[in-house]
This record gives structure tokens, C-alpha cells and sequence, in this order.
């Protein structure tokens, strides 16, 4: 039986989802709200990132699975409501799949993202659905868990990976870097 073909990997188009339903720790950026570059949601011309080719690393490296080719074409998140992406686990064959929800109880509402969760959680996949007020954890086997999320959670990635103190403090050096004075020049410092 032949192999079935790779993914086909799309473009964000006019989609900004992302912008507003996950969290940017470089940039300070809380989950549920827009990112203050993003020209959908301050009405600049055009639709996307206004800092574009000097974006966070955190922006330039995520990629949804509907941008992955990973969900049908139908899917794409500003259609859905929701931002669906996966994170490393413990066990590589079944990372956590993440439903950013563009408000809370998008997922409820819509009939097609609940199809797409039960199917995710038949394949044995942990689901967190989040949004700005809590994160539902969808473990297969197990009651759903709900968990308040205070203001200063809005801003952790949870579950980036199995420690994420150690991820917010690579990050806290990364902002720290990425802001600090650039060193003095190296040259003589003779008085003249």
C-alpha cells in the first residue's frame, strides 16, 4: 500500500487568530487578546503582522496545525473560533493538542470543533482547551478538569514542556537580552 502523501502546508492568509488567542511571552502578550502588532486588530491597511520580518522567535516558529496541513482545509482557525496546535509530551507519540480559543466556550458552540475534539481524544491525545479565563483538560479515560486562570497565568505557556519554570526563565533571559544596552565600543579609550 502506498504511503499516503506528506501534509500540504499552507499560508496564514487573512487569518490573525493566533494574534489575539495565544499568549507571546517575549512580548508580553496575554492569551485572549489582541497582539498590539497585529494590523487586523488596530485597523492598519492590509491584514497580518505589522512587525513581521522582525517578529519574536515565538511568533516565527509556530505554526498551527491548519497552517501544517494537519486539518482539512475547512478548518482554518478564524473559521473555527479556535487555534488548535500541538506541544511535546513525554510520550512523542502523543503530544498535547491545544485548542486556543478565540473567546470562552468557542469550542461548545461549534458542532465542527467538537466533532474534531472527540476525534483527537479517540486517538488516545491529551487536550487542553484554553482560553482567558480557564483551561479545560481533556485527558482520554478522565473527567474533564477545569482550571481558573488568574491574570499573571495568562501569560505562562503551559505546558511548553515538562518544566515550565525553566522555560520562563529562558525566556525572562532571552527579553532580558533582547533589551539590555548594547555593549560600549571596544576601541581606545585614551583621552585625546
Amino acid at each position: 500500500m502506498p504511503a499516503a502523501p506528506p501534509p500540504v502546508k499552507r499560508t496564514c492568509g487573512t487569518c490573525t487568530l493566533c494574534c489575539k488567542a495565544t499568549a507571546v511571552f517575549e512580548l508580553r502578550k496575554p492569551t485572549g487578546e489582541w497582539c498590539a502588532h497585529c494590523t487586523a486588530a488596530t485597523g492598519a491597511a492590509g491584514k497580518g503582522c505589522g512587525v513581521y520580518e522582525t517578529r519574536p522567535y515565538e511568533c516565527r516558529a509556530f505554526e498551527c496545525l491548519w497552517l501544517q496541513g494537519l486539518l482539512p482545509e475547512r478548518d482554518r482557525p478564524d473559521d473555527l473560533h479556535a487555534v488548535l496546535y500541538a506541544q511535546a509530551t513525554a510520550d512523542p507519540d502523543r503530544p498535547l493538542v491545544v485548542v486556543a480559543e478565540a473567546y470562552p466556550g468557542a469550542a461548545a458552540r461549534n458542532p465542527r470543533l467538537a466533532t474534531l475534539l472527540a476525534g483527537i481524544l479517540r486517538r488516545g491525545h491529551p487536550v487542553d482547551v484554553r482560553n482567558a479565563e480557564y483551561i479545560d483538560r481533556h485527558r482520554p479515560g478522565h473527567p474533564v478538569r477545569r482550571i481558573p486562570i488568574n491574570a499573571a497565568d495568562r501569560l505562562r505557556v503551559v505546558g511548553v514542556n515538562e518544566n515550565p519554570a525553566a522555560f520562563e526563565a529562558q525566556m525572562e533571559q532571552l527579553l532580558r537580552e533582547k533589551t539590555a544596552a548594547p555593549p560600549a565600543p571596544q576601541g581606545d579609550r585614551s583621552p585625546a
